[in-house]
């Protein structure tokens, strides 16, 4: 990663998608993903969420936004 670059995670059913944006350019990179990796999922409430690093991790800024979406009325 580089500074300023955002990676969005969809994991909607029938959307999900791994995105990263940087300089203004969004591309796919959900090849990044490792074999065998799961998608996250979100309970309703609290959810922990962690991150590491190979390096730098102390210059990390990480936020999480949840939308939900609503279908009916």
């Amino acid at each position: 990663m580089q500074s300023g670059d955002i990676i969005t995670i969809d994991t909607q059913i029938g959307e999900k998608s791994v995105t990263l944006t940087r300089s203004g350019t969004t591309t796919n990179i959900l090849y990044q993903m490792a074999s065998g990796s799961t998608w996250v999922q979100f309970a309703p409430g609290v959810n922990q969420i962690s991150y590491d690093a190979d390096a730098g991790a102390a210059n990390l800024e990480v936020s999480v936004t949840l939308i939900q979406k609503y279908e009916g009325v």
